[in-house]
């Protein structure tokens, strides 16, 4: 998982990297999973593309948003993410702004962020955190064919929700998903979207990061038949995003382009 390789990075044993936008938050300022251990020379070479998440039950459930969630205390949520403390802080916070805590459900134990989306599939849960398009997600949602599938939440965030979002999770936003083609998708459903980041060491060579940085902004299709999230990428964004420091190398490319900068 990234809170392997984000200290390689760091170290400078490996010179690039995907990681979502809050690990990269947490990991410069010695959060979570890097508690009094700051990635201090993780620079951000370009914003790669939107990843969406988010709460899922099964679609037979009674329970449509995040404040449903009041009604229906005591249902079993994986918990206590041993390899990526930061699945855990993100389902809390969803948690919280459906206006109940971890406290008020069942917490299973799970090692990681695949095995606590496996445990709705296999029944151990009711609750779990899926990537909206993902292959386990499909896979899950397989899994549930005769529950319907499953359902994304959605996320009827209050003021005070937006605002508490904001100040502990800034990397994170609400966007509303329209495509009901996705699995979890079955009406227009707001979820959490945060950037997918490719970072890199500070003294990594400038003429391999600026050409990283121009294949980002300049390639989205050719990136996109490799990957299909690329697809969901804005070329015009990729020099925005404020977890961390940008590598300068990749900064001089985007004003070559006349991209924004953060």
């Amino acid at each position: 998982g990234t809170s392997d390789y984000i200290p390689k990075i760091n170290r400078k044993e490996v010179m690039f990297g995907p990681i979502v936008a809050l690990d990269t938050f947490n990991a410069v300022r010695g959060n979570i999973d890097y508690s009094g251990k700051k990635q201090e020379n993780l620079r951000i070479v370009g914003v790669a593309y939107p990843l969406r998440t988010g709460l899922v039950v099964p679609a037979d459930s009674p329970i449509k948003t995040l404040s449903d969630l009041q009604k229906h205390k005591g249902l079993r949520v994986p918990a206590q993410y041993t390899s990526m403390k930061l699945i855990e802080q993100q389902v809390d916070m969803s948690l919280r702004l459906g206006g109940v805590k971890y406290d008020d459900f069942k917490k299973v134990p799970v090692s990681g962020f695949v095995q606590g989306m496996f445990a709705l599939g296999q029944g151990k849960v009711d609750i779990s955190w899926i990537s909206l398009g993902s292959a386990a997600g499909r896979k899950i949602d397989a899994q549930l064919r005769s529950r319907g599938g499953f359902r994304y939440l959605d996320v009827d965030l209050t003021p005070a929700g937006q605002a508490m979002l904001e100040k502990e999770l800034p990397p994170v936003s609400v966007v509303l998903e329209k495509n009901v083609k996705m699995p979890g998708i079955k009406v227009p459903t707001r979820i959490f979207q945060q950037n997918m980041l490719i970072l890199t060491h500070k003294d990594a060579p400038d003429e391999i990061v600026y050409k990283v940085a121009k294949v980002l902004a300049t390639e989205k299709m050719e990136l996109a038949k490799s990957f299909g999230a690329f697809f969901r990428m804005d070329p015009k964004a990729v020099g925005t995003d404020p977890s961390a420091p940008y590598h300068p190398a990749a900064v001089k490319a985007y004003k070559e382009l006349g991209l924004k900068i953060r």
